[in-house]
């Protein structure tokens, strides 16, 4: 059947809630727009919503189309369009060269991972929310001890002790999506990894990569893209009897090489739409013949060994996205079978005669959730074709060919009492060589098992450091160890002092999508759900995973990820986007809407700004805000010409305020404003033309200090410098989608969308800021400290007396409380209006600062 698809098409298909609309196709598709699709889709959510016929299955929908507008939302035009592939070759050198040099910075040192390493503890939680997802599993022909994972942001692991523990084996290359792996059985040290994360779309390919020592080393081969192709290979396969012939699988073409990835030519198949093709699949028989299937439920053949392709005259598919899986084995010389989207598993026969009679039987699964092909995979034991496993929302497995299936991973004990508890949403099954042990790869990390199910599966999860934060949240304590993370499907994770010991632990949430800490009393945290939830805990849920109150229900109107904020100098007082920016003052035991006029608000920054506090809020439209007076009065911000905001980080206290903008726009990504956003700069130089995701200024320095987290890691820049540099050293080239800062200890936290935390010194020192000089000849003293005196007092050698000296009080979020000038060997200043805590204290000329610590009891 041909497939003609037009922008309606693509619009109104109507499959399941929300995949009604093929969103997954929409950047290769002309004529499709972000903004229309995403209004579509939640227009008929609304609609099924209102009428309460929401199905479970329709709720599961709606999380995987959010988190692909999520994963969108900054990569695209700021028309709505979608970025279009570019055949630039210097950008394509470019992007390669920022993922495969090692990141150095002068002033600098070595990023430090914060975890979680192993599985957060359960903390009661009956269904443990998981690591973060896994897209593949890989074994080793001729070591069943090593295996390797391919995550969905974070790059590809390696096993050599049957998953007791990982090590991350493309940290050089990057935290990339990944698709497949290929091991070369007859050297096993060479290994062929495919980029992106086709499943769920949120990181496009930048083509296939070769190990030849094991994974410690990657070069790139022949085959690569632009991250603006949004291009996903999806299957990569050695031709039979050959480790030099390789295929690959990408949007609309069937790829091979040769010799071993250095060279590649496109398959002859002229169809002329985009097949998404999916898995490919050999005759036993006849080494000539190639089958391969696509997401249109179509199949393909060659009968030249992949030269050239016909597309089936009978099983060419259909209209509407059909994802089709191929599987083949050993034991069965004769067939192949497959897994489609819309729950049947089939047979076919190698024997085409392109007529109906090539598919031999069809069994439906009952109760069969794929989430609009994001979950569908099958496997079959190489020593017994009639012992099946497919996964989708659940696991189900076959012992007789395929002809009836019972559950056997079942994640929401639905049948009661039937199989046990793997984390939902299975994107890899596959025997290993024994013919009877199963690895699974899921949303929640990895298992392994007996295809008996008896014992019950082992999570190998420990040790993969793949969790994908939206947010995170930090104490301002010194030696802070309180954090919070607020992740995609995975719930929360929170550092708490449990049982004696200081420990991740999980806390429910479905996906965590906003987080924060109260600096004064740590232990109240916050965290948020989908489409503005929002809860509280008081005791940091080290009690229990939902040892918490709610704040704030799901509303219409609310961005599904949806940010809060707690007060710089006020921690009772928080902000959260709901359907209006709204604040509380008393921990969100009630909120007041503050009239914004803006609704699906993603992004907050809240400052001091003198006696009041400035907010800056962004829309999921790109429409932002600005209010100098807490809310009461708001004024739109233009953002410079052509150009879309997706993030703020405001100075407090000033007019100062920087800005990145959304999309692959080669030059303009950073913007500057002293004057509150009125009139924009670019400061935009040195970064490479990649996605800019969140600003952070270091607010307690004069000298401009300014941290970027983009698609491919963290940069940073001081008005001494006159371009952008890569900060640090060992940071994977991850997305980095939150930053946060300690300044009681100096130390930037990074949440990283597949790679979990990490953090990195940013003290004057490490920075560079600091003259030692100046250091040792100003002498300065602060007393007494500890204060409970209601004053203290700053000493300074004599020298500097009258030399324009300055000191500026920051309470330990960064936050200023007091500033002045220094004109006498001790100055003595009051605390009254000071709470207890920490404080810094900056004392400096126009050239040079040094800071102490001020504790008042």
């Amino acid at each position: 059947m041909k497939k003609t698809i037009t922008y309606l098409t693509l619009i109104f298909s109507v499959l399941s809630y929300a995949q009604s609309v093929d969103y997954k196709n929409a950047p290769n598709t002309p004529g499709s727009n972000y903004y229309t699709i995403v209004d579509q889709v939640r227009q008929e959510l609304s609609a099924t919503k209102e009428a309460g016929t929401l199905t479970k299955a329709e709720e599961k929908a709606e999380k995987q189309f959010e988190r692909w507008a999520y994963a969108w939302r900054d990569r695209i035009n700021t028309d709505g369009t979608f970025p279009s592939g570019r055949d630039s070759k210097d950008y394509r050198t470019e992007v390669l060269n920022s993922l495969t040099t090692a990141k150095t910075a002068e002033m600098a040192g070595a990023w430090t991972q914060v975890g979680p390493v192993a599985n957060p503890t359960i903390n009661g939680y009956t269904a443990f929310p998981g690591k973060g997802r896994i897209n593949v599993v890989a074994e080793d022909p001729t070591n069943t001890q090593i295996l390797y994972a391919g995550s969905a942001a974070g790059g590809i692991w390696k096993t050599t002790d049957g998953g007791t523990t990982w090590a991350p084996k493309s940290d050089n290359l990057g935290g990339l999506g990944v698709t497949d792996i290929l091991v070369d059985p007859s050297n096993t040290s060479i290994i062929y990894m495919a980029t992106g994360d086709e499943d769920a779309s949120h990181i496009s390919s930048i083509g296939l990569f070769k190990s030849t020592d094991g994974g410690d080393t990657w070069a790139v081969t022949g085959l690569t893209f632009n991250l603006s192709e949004n291009e996903y290979i999806r299957d990569i396969a050695f031709a039979p009897g050959s480790t030099t012939k390789i295929f690959a699988l990408t949007n609309d073409e069937v790829k091979f090489s040769t010799d071993s990835g250095a060279t590649w030519t496109n398959s002859t198949i002229n169809t002329g739409f985009t097949e998404k093709f999916q898995t490919i699949v050999f005759d036993p028989n006849d080494a000539t013949k190639v089958v391969v299937s696509d997401i249109w439920n179509g199949l393909y053949v060659s009968t030249d060994s992949g030269s050239s392709f016909t597309i089936h005259s009978v099983f060419g598919g259909g209209n509407n996205s059909d994802v089709l899986k191929l599987v083949g084995t050993p034991n069965d010389t004769d067939f192949f079978y497959a897994m489609s989207q819309n729950g049947e598993f089939r047979k076919y026969r190698f024997a085409f005669d392109d007529t109906a009679n090539d598919l031999i039987s069809t069994t439906t699964l009952a109760g069969y959730n794929p989430q609009g092909g994001y979950n569908v995979c099958v496997a079959m034991s190489p020593t017994n074709k009639n012992n099946i496993m497919v996964g989708g929302v659940r696991g189900y497995k076959s012992t007789d060919g395929g002809t009836t299936f019972s559950v056997l991973l079942n994640p929401y004990n639905n049948p009661p009492g039937v199989g046990f508890y793997v984390h939902p949403d299975h994107h890899h099954m596959s025997f290993m060589a024994d013919g009877v042990t199963v690895l699974n790869g899921h949303d929640g990390g990895v298992h392994r098992g007996s295809f008996s199910g008896s014992p019950v599966w082992t999570d190998l999860s420990p040790g993969l450091v793949i969790t994908q934060p939206y947010n995170i949240a930090i104490s301002q304590s010194m030696n802070g160890d309180d954090f919070m993370m607020a992740n995609q499907d995975n719930d929360g994770f929170s550092k708490v002092l449990k049982d004696g010991t200081r420990q991740w632990v999980s806390a429910v949430a479905g996906d965590g999508t906003s987080t924060g800490i109260d600096y004064n009393t740590p232990d109240t945290r916050y965290l948020g759900g989908t489409n503005g939830a929002l809860y509280r805990t008081d005791d940091g849920y080290s009690s229990s995973y939902d040892s918490s109150i709610t704040l704030l229900g799901t509303t219409a109107g609310a961005a599904f990820v949806s940010p809060m904020s707690v007060h710089p100098v006020t921690p009772t007082t928080i902000y959260a986007a709901h359907s209006d920016v709204k604040k509380s003052i008393d921990q969100g035991a009630s909120f007041t809407a503050l009239n914004s006029g803006l609704t699906g608000v993603n992004f907050l920054d809240v400052t001091a700004n003198n006696a009041s506090t400035r907010i800056y809020a962004i829309s999921e439209s790109g429409t932002a805000k600005r209010s100098d007076d807490d809310g009461a009065t708001w004024a739109t911000v233009t953002p410079p010409s052509g150009e879309v905001f997706n993030s703020f980080s405001a100075m407090p206290n000033t007019t100062i305020v920087y800005a990145t903008v959304r999309g692959y726009n080669a030059g303009n990504k950073v913007y500057k404003s002293t004057d509150n956003g009125v009139t924009w700069t670019n400061m935009s130089t040195g970064l490479p033309n990649i996605i800019m995701k969140k600003i952070a200024v270091k607010t307690d320095l004069t000298n401009e200090t300014l941290f970027l987290g983009t698609e491919l890691g963290i940069y940073w820049k001081t008005n001494a410098t006159t371009t952008w540099q890569q900060f640090g050293f060992s940071l994977p080239n991850v997305i980095v989608s939150d930053l946060k800062i300690n300044y009681t200890d100096q130390l930037l936290y990074i949440g990283t969308f597949g790679r979990g935390m990490w953090r990195n010194n940013v003290s004057d020192a490490v920075l560079g800021l600091e003259d030692v000089a100046f250091t040792d000849s100003i002498d300065v003293s602060v007393f007494p400290n500890p204060t409970s005196e209601g004053q203290f007092n700053i000493k300074v050698s004599s020298e500097f007396v009258n030399k324009k000296l300055t000191y500026a009080i920051y309470n330990y979020v960064g936050g200023l409380v007091n500033q002045g000038f220094i004109n006498t060997t001790i100055t003595t200043l009051s605390t009254k209006n000071l709470a207890s805590g920490m404080y810094l204290i900056r004392i400096g000329n126009d050239n040079n600062t040094i800071v102490k610590k001020l504790i008042i009891e």
